[in-house]
């Protein structure tokens, strides 16, 4: 039997979302939702999956941007991605969770591909050997469901991970004698979507939303800045300091606003993101979740 090869990501990370729903109908709580994986992936002797919570937003926003069309376009963002639609409204999220399920009859372990002209990336999602986590969203109307199995990018980059953002942040902040802030993964898919909407010209726009937000590109820089980092974004970010005049508190000979936000003092959460624009360059954000701040 003539068989095609399929290319996984070495590392899977399952990111986890909320189910939109809500636990209003039969089959679609996170606990159906994570048993009907963790069966299939016992079969095969694979660890269980639990589910969290944290980037519910990614899920809920790319979801309702298929409200209108239903397509199953896939998002292509930092996760992998299973989808599912029905026009039944007996479809459960269990329901999805089979059909990706069946396609094992179209998977060869041995080969670790699918036969010819046949689909079972699905099934592999479900049954990934690393991934750790799973969130599933089902909007209603259009009854698609969409479970997300996230590949953070930050896994594989240096200086770019959630502590690198927030040892750069804390650092600062620990030198004016405000408290040190943690990492939200909301915030970090927040600053993901927003994002991934401006890599065609990689300016630096904000998003104009609920949070606090500094966001810097690297499109108009040296070569070496167009790789800009997560710690070098925040580095730019606490530069302006020597504008900031804390008698006043206010920006004296430069701009300072991105410095503040940093240590604004009733901050207490933050969530980054990074993508690479069309033109090459990087571009960067972080959210900030704080009592009082800078919207800007």
């Amino acid at each position: 039997m003539k068989t095609c090869k399929i290319s996984f990501s070495p590392i899977t990370i399952l990111g986890s979302l909320l189910c939109i729903m809500g636990y209003v109908y039969a089959h679609d709580s996170p606990k159906d939702y994570v048993d009907a994986h963790n069966v299939a992936r016992s079969e095969v002797g694979e660890p269980s999956l639990i589910w969290d919570d944290s980037v519910a937003a990614y899920a809920q926003n790319y979801a309702n941007q298929r409200r209108k069309d239903c397509e199953l376009i896939h998002s292509h963002g930092p996760y992998g991605e299973n989808l599912a639609w029905s026009s039944s409204n007996d479809f459960s999220g269990v329901d999805g969770v089979k059909l990706w399920v069946d396609e094992k009859a179209y998977f060869d372990y041995m080969s670790n591909s699918c036969a010819d002209n046949q689909m079972c990336g699905h099934y592999t999602q479900v049954v990934w050997k690393n991934t750790l986590r799973v969130g599933c969203a089902k909007i209603l109307l259009v009854w698609l469901i969409i479970s997300l199995m996230c590949v953070l990018p930050w896994c594989l980059s240096a200086q770019n991970s959630p502590e690198d953002y927030l040892e750069a942040h804390n650092t600062a902040r620990a030198k004016v004698g405000v408290k040190p802030l943690k990492w939200d993964w909301r915030l970090e898919s927040y600053a993901y979507l927003h994002l991934s909407q401006k890599t065609e010209h990689c300016i630096p726009i904000q998003s104009d939303g609920p949070y606090g937000e500094n966001t810097v590109s690297g499109v108009k820089a040296t070569e070496a800045f167009r790789k800009l980092t997560g710690a070098q974004a925040v580095g730019v970010w606490v530069a302006q300091k020597q504008y900031y005049d804390e008698k006043s508190n206010s920006c004296i000979g430069g701009y300072c606003r991105h410095y503040m936000q940093v240590v604004w003092r009733d901050t207490t959460h933050i969530g980054c993101a990074r993508v690479q624009c069309e033109v090459g360059a990087y571009m960067l954000t972080t959210q900030y979740v704080q009592k009082l701040g800078l919207n800007h």
